[in-house]
């Protein structure tokens, strides 16, 4: 009897041996893999961040007739994705997402200040929205990306730019300074004015209203967005 129990112990053992092996083979091969999907991610968006910066140097000169900031838009868009997408892979204490997030942040602001300046010089009405977030300790801060997607969605008026309140990024810490931006985010700044976070949909639509002087008798976004709902769950 003891020769099979010995022969059945290092068959488990060896058996065991092997499972571990594959499967440390198989996770190795897995990181790697998504290490270098990261690596491709990373060098898309920083030629993409070149690309921008030149058309910012482009756009600076043109004149109201040739302004068109819509491919830009689309294309900070899509940057703000695929951060978002590599932050949720690797963190965002990732050293390389931390300064791709910096360079991005950069870009908003150049965007923003460009857009300012030709919506002065060519009086268009538009309504910047400046929001400033928390990954950390904000438990309303998705909540209010939420409200301020639906707000872009429903007025093309408004251009919405994102910052990370405890981003180390001088510029960004000057923009909190030049608008008086409370230490406790979620705040949301609308042409230069700091709101607290808002708790509905609703109460962000009357503010933006004001703005824009939209007729009070237009239905609220929520309403909209509800009765939207309420026909495709019909169908």
């Amino acid at each position: 009897m003891q020769p099979i129990q010995t022969k059945t112990y290092f068959f488990t053992l060896f058996a065991t041996l092997a499972l571990f092996v594959v499967a440390f083979a198989i996770s190795t091969y897995i990181t790697q893999k998504k290490t270098e999907e990261l690596k491709s991610d990373e060098d898309k968006i920083s030629i993409n961040i070149l690309s921008l910066e030149t058309q910012y140097d482009l756009l600076k000169d043109s004149s109201c007739k040739t302004f068109n900031r819509d491919t830009l838009r689309s294309e900070l868009d899509t940057l703000s994705s695929k951060l978002q997408f590599m932050e949720g892979q690797v963190g965002d204490d990732n050293p390389d997402v931390f300064r791709l997030k910096r360079y991005y942040s950069l870009l908003e602001i150049k965007d923003y200040l460009l857009t300012k300046k030709m919506s002065e010089q060519c009086h268009f009405d538009t309504i910047f929205i400046l929001y400033f977030y928390a990954n950390k300790d904000c438990p309303d801060c998705q909540t209010q990306e939420f409200y301020l997607r639906a707000i872009r969605d429903e007025y093309p008026q408004t251009e919405t730019y994102s910052f990370d309140y405890a981003l180390d990024l001088p510029a960004v810490k000057t923009l909190i300074t030049l608008h008086s931006i409370p230490p406790k985010p979620p705040v949301i700044d609308i042409n230069g004015k700091a709101y607290a976070s808002f708790d509905s949909l609703d109460s962000l639509d009357s503010i933006i209203k004001q703005y824009i002087k939209i007729a009070t008798s237009t239905p609220s976004i929520a309403t909209t967005t509800v009765s939207k709902l309420k026909k495709t769950s019909h169908k």
